[in-house]
């Protein structure tokens, strides 16, 4: 065999590769699990777990810092001496948003999953809203508190395939 037809072989392996990999990550089921360390949110969170038993999915926990001003956006307010040493630089999550996420991941632990823990700043419809979309999620879960977000998130989302579901009461 010449070493042409083995760089076409090893290169027929490669495409292989790369497509079982693009097939495994379109074929997981995405679970995103809005996360505020509530008694609702652990309920949204027990629920995930099932859903992900069920279908093999991948869980994702969001924990939102909601804040009044996006952190990303223009400043128009204060002086020049009020700006930060650190501005623009990348926030680190509030101690809260950690203990959250901390709680969330030691209670998968517990279910037997690695999930991803993801935080963001701003707005928490949104923020899912957007994590959503970016993540490809099929299914979001929420607390019970929530259901007003859920009853407008199909007018906001671009994925009309991603259904919200309602932590079990």
């Amino acid at each position: 065999m010449g070493a042409r037809q083995t760089g076409r072989l090893n290169a027929r392996r490669d495409d292989r590769r790369d497509l079982v990999a693009l097939v495994h990550d379109v074929a997981v089921r995405r679970i995103l699990v809005g996360y505020d360390g509530s008694e609702g949110a652990r309920r949204a969170l027990d629920r995930a777990v099932d859903e992900a038993r069920d279908s093999r999915g991948r869980i994702v926990v969001l924990s939102v810092a909601n804040l009044p001003l996006s952190p990303d956006g223009p400043r128009h307010f204060g002086t020049l001496d009020d700006i930060s040493a650190r501005e623009g630089a990348a926030l680190s999550p509030p101690p809260d948003v950690v203990a959250q996420l901390t709680e969330a991941r030691n209670v998968l632990a517990a279910a037997g999953h690695d999930a991803e823990l993801s935080w963001a700043a701003g707005e928490p419809a949104q923020a899912i809203v957007e994590t959503a979309v970016r993540i490809r999620a099929e299914v979001i879960v929420l607390g019970e508190h929530h259901h007003g977000f859920l009853s407008s998130l199909s007018a906001r989302t671009s994925r009309p395939r991603c259904s919200a579901l309602p932590a079990a009461t």
